[in-house]
Parts: structure tokens; sequence; C-alpha cells
């Protein structure tokens, strides 16, 4: 239902409690009576409202907030994912040559590395654009924990053997 009230309020006229007016950046409808007011923009009815001072809306649930927190921990997977690609090098290729352990072993090694790097980088591609779905559908989108156990369990052996190759030195 759109509010028929009029939307020409100016801004020092608005209190705690109107509901023609929205708690500026930085304020909230629990502060004291004194907080900046904004006035409701007449042409959004779907929650958002104008950010003082700026073009960009300011949204009053957090669903941009969401959005970026979703696209930061897509950055998180790729840079794991470039992490785990740098190890398997260095695994597979550099330590043999510079440490002087057995080359088959951690040639093994670091293809398993490389394949927790493509682990890392689908999954995250993958979480990401189901997280977009879930979002547009106001769900929430958790990892699941048989995903969790499988990657736990697989790193976990990956560095196990790691270890164990480079104190046993095993060929």
């Amino acid at each position: 239902m759109l509010d028929t009230r009029p939307h020409d309020v100016p801004v020092d006229s608005c209190a705690i409690g109107d509901r023609r007016c929205v708690p500026a950046k930085g304020g909230s409808a629990s502060t004291p009576r004194d907080t900046a007011m904004t006035p409701r923009d007449p042409e959004r009815d779907d929650g958002e409202r104008a950010s003082p001072g700026t073009a960009e809306p300011h949204f009053s649930d957090a669903s941009r907030r969401t959005y970026l927190s979703q696209e930061r921990t897509l950055l998180a997977w790729w840079r794991t994912a470039l992490g785990t690609i740098s190890v398997a090098v260095a695994v597979g290729s550099l330590l043999p040559e510079l440490a002087g352990l057995p080359e088959g072993p951690l040639l093994a090694l670091g293809a398993g590395y490389a394949a927790s790097n493509l682990c890392f980088a689908l999954l995250g591609g993958y979480r990401q654009l189901a997280g977009e779905e879930a979002l547009s559908r106001r769900r929430y989108l958790g990892l699941s924990p048989g995903t969790v156990i499988a990657l736990t369990v697989y790193l976990t052996a990956l560095l196990a053997a790691t270890a164990w190759v480079m104190l046993l030195g095993l060929d």
C-alpha cells in the first residue's frame, strides 16, 4: 500500500516515528530525537530510500550488504584457489629440486593440490550462482555439511601426506 501523505517534508521537521521520514545515514529508529532524518522518496515503495547527499539508494533491509558479502566470499574462494595452485607448483616441481626429496611422491602431492585448486574454483563459482538465486528468493544458502566434511578430510589427508613425505623423505 502506498503512503498517500505529502512527501515534501523538510529535513529539519522530521521526527522519530514519522512515517514520512527515514533515519539519515548513521541514524536508526532507536536513536534520540535530535538524530538527522531524511524525507522518504515518494517514487519508491520497495524499501529503498535515497541516501542523503548521494545518488545511491539506501536499502532498508540487508540485501545489498548480503550481495556485497557474497561477492567477497567468491573472491575468497578464488584467492584460495590461486593459493593452492601455487602450493601445487611448489610441492610438485620446486620442492624436489630444492630440497633433494623424491620426485614421484611430491608430483602426486602436487597433483592433489592442483585438484583442490580446481575444487575451490568450481565450488566458488557454483556458490556464487546458487547464492544469487537464493538471495533473489529471499532464502539463505549455507554450505552443506557433506561438502565441509569432504573438503576437511581431503585437505587434512593431503597435508598429512605432505608432512609424511617431507619428514621421512620416502621414495
